[in-house]
């Protein structure tokens, strides 16, 4: 998944606000750090989020000015994605961990941040889920 975040020249840095979560807020002093900072911003309050059992939205298709592009590890992106198409089926955690033969407790720690999802059980959820295949945006190879 990849959220956008907009970059704000101040007197003495840079301000960077997350579009899709516009609580997520960070300074970076210096231009050449801006992709780290925003980045490790991003890591955390999604952690946070998803381990407090909040919604998480969905990034946007965005492309303007001042804008850039930050890519959320897999693992992360995954842990999302589960709880998103779980909650449009209606099922609670009990439910899709009785689909794959494994105990709720498992399966919540698959929508949590301490997940390290394999290819595997990344299969195995979607195919519970409905959903045979997804694409996924690689920002860059090297981030």
């Amino acid at each position: 998944m990849i959220f956008h975040a907009k970059i704000k020249k101040e007197e003495k840095g840079y301000q960077i606000q997350f579009l899709e979560l516009p609580n997520v807020v960070t300074y970076c002093e210096n231009k050449d750090d801006i992709r780290k900072i925003a980045r490790d911003a991003l890591i955390g309050c999604i952690e946070e989020d998803l381990d407090r059992y909040l919604d998480i939205p969905l990034p946007k298709n965005i492309n303007s000015r001042n804008i850039i592009s930050i890519a959320l590890p897999l693992s992360l992106s995954c842990s999302i994605l589960f709880r998103k198409l779980r909650k449009q089926r209606g099922w609670t955690t009990a439910e899709v961990a009785k689909k794959l033969g494994i105990s709720r407790q498992a399966y919540e720690k698959l929508e949590s941040s301490k997940a390290n999802h394999s290819a595997q059980t990344i299969e195995r959820v979607l195919n519970v889920l409905g959903k045979a295949c997804v694409d996924i945006e690689i920002e860059e190879l090297a981030a």
